[in-house]
Formats: structure tokens, C-alpha cells, sequence
């Protein structure tokens, strides 16, 4: 093999390994997007969530990760209300990045915390 075909085999790689980094990059602030997204819903309706059930808390919520396109159950979402002085929810769920050859896995954690009216 001569030289040209050598620095063009060195191209094609350098080009296929760049291509690889960019998807995952853009897969990776696809998922951070979510993320944000959903903690800033779960952030808001802590906030307000004085009138409203832990039911309708718990539908705002998924109704949000659905917008999104992340799958979330009531069993992931814990409330818990101190009568007087504060919500908190807690929300856990798993998401990843499928690379047909490896699989990027993340556990993402969500905990706000609001005071209540007394």
C-alpha cells in the first residue's frame, strides 16, 4: 500500500471516530435537556403545589416526561407533605444512549423541596 492509501485509511478512521463522538454528544445533551426540562416542572409545581392533590402532582409530572419522551411511573415519584412547613418531591428514572455496540446507562435523581402556606 502506498502512502495515499495510507493517510486516506488514517482519514476514513479519524473521520468515523468524530462522527461517533459528535452523535454521542448530541445524544448526551439531548438527554440533559430532558433532564432539565423535567426538573424545572418538578421545581415549579413544588412551588405551587399547596391546592393541589399529590394526584395531580403526580399527572403534571408524567405528563411532562411524556412531552419530553422519558417514561415515568407513579413508583418513581415519592411526595411527601409536612403539614405547615414543606413539600418534597422526589423524583428517580433511568435513561441512556444505545450505541448498537454499547449503551451509555444514566440514573437521574430530582429532589426539590417548597414551603407550604400555613
Amino acid at each position: 500500500m502506498n502512502e495515499r492509501g495510507v493517510s486516506f485509511v488514517k482519514v476514513l478512521i479519524f473521520l468515523v471516530i468524530f462522527s461517533l463522538l459528535g452523535y454521542t454528544a448530541t445524544k448526551w445533551i439531548i438527554l440533559k435537556a430532558h433532564y432539565q426540562a423535567i426538573k424545572e416542572k418538578v421545581r415549579e409545581t413544588a412551588r405551587f403545589a399547596g391546592s393541589r392533590s399529590d394526584k395531580e402532582i403526580l399527572k403534571q409530572i408524567i405528563r411532562k416526561g411524556e412531552k419530553v419522551h422519558v417514561i415515568l411511573y407513579e413508583e418513581d415519584i415519592s411526595i411527601v407533605r409536612r403539614p405547615g412547613q414543606e413539600i418534597i418531591i422526589q423524583l428517580s428514572y433511568p435513561d441512556s444512549i444505545d450505541l448498537r455496540f454499547y449503551t451509555f446507562r444514566f440514573d437521574y435523581n430530582i429532589e426539590e423541596r417548597a414551603p407550604l402556606p400555613r
